[in-house]
């Protein structure tokens, strides 16, 4: 029987997308197994079965690498759409033109937990300005506006608040684990969720889920770092004065990788602030 090219191509595709599950499974084994070669066999994995726009251009090399930043360089919000975390570790590496990037964030304008949470800036936000009065002034947690603030959006529509919380008792056991995180911190430095992972402090997770967890930034067309999520482990680095912590660069604006790809000073300036 004659084989069309149809046929073989057919075939060739479902022995590919077998030999790419199989080397999944492999690979997710060997994360729940903490082995020290999960990370190197699903780098490689993703590298090649990803086909992100930054892959397109020489620089940056590498679009998932972490990328060490002063937390006092992340500001602004990215004004890259209304829920920017939903579908974030599924858009690394994209390079996007447009004005989301000088634009104000707006979230959904129906979430209530708008206000708390974002501003122009991260300083300027509730939840920032709380942490910091229970952090550094010494306020108890039921004092602060932010938790407040929670209790109210609680109380007033019966609506699940700040990461699921159904009641204000909920809303106070989350801040006990933000009194852990900046203990954590404080005493043992900013760490990367691989680096936790490693250690045991945190549960094994796949690779871009792992990404997902770290602070998540865009790029603008001037260089600016966008705050995309990471939103408290962001607020306590500053308040603890941190130096750098670990990034992973979601979105850059096409003006942004033109000039780091077309000056290779620029370039090089880029890749010694952003990659340790």
């Amino acid at each position: 029987m004659l084989r069309t090219a149809g046929t073989i191509y057919r075939e060739w595709g479902l022995r590919y997308l077998l030999a790419i599950g199989a080397e999944h499974f492999i690979i997710r084994a060997l994360a729940d197994a903490r082995s020290p070669s999960y990370w190197r066999r699903t780098e490689t994995f993703h590298d090649r079965i990803l086909d992100t726009d930054i892959g397109h251009y020489d620089y940056p090399r590498d679009p998932f690498e972490l990328r060490y930043v002063d937390p006092a360089e992340i500001r602004r919000f990215s004004g890259r759409g209304s829920t920017l975390w939903e579908n974030a570790m599924y858009e690394i590496g994209e390079v996007r033109d447009g004005e989301w990037d000088i634009e104000p964030y707006e979230g959904p304008l129906d979430d209530p937990e708008l206000g708390i949470t974002f501003a122009d800036t991260l300083e300027e936000t509730v939840l920032y300005r709380s942490l910091e009065q229970h952090f550094d002034d010494g306020t108890p947690w039921e004092d602060t506006e932010f938790v407040q603030r929670m209790c109210e959006i609680i109380h007033g529509s019966n609506a699940l608040a700040w990461h699921g919380s159904s009641t204000c008792d909920d809303v106070t056991q989350r801040c006990a684990y933000l009194d852990s995180l900046y203990n954590r911190i404080k005493t043992e430095g900013f760490r990367s969720q691989r680096e936790l992972q490693q250690r045991g402090e945190e549960p094994p997770r796949d690779y871009l889920d792992t990404l997902r967890s770290e602070i998540l930034v865009d790029v603008g067309r001037d260089g600016e770092f966008l705050l995309v999520d990471g939103r408290h482990r962001l607020s306590i680095a500053k308040i603890l004065g941190v130096d750098a912590v670990p990034v992973v660069v979601v979105v850059r604006h096409k003006h942004w990788v033109d000039k780091i790809n077309s000056d290779p000073t620029s370039m090089a300036a880029h890749q010694e602030l952003l990659v340790r």
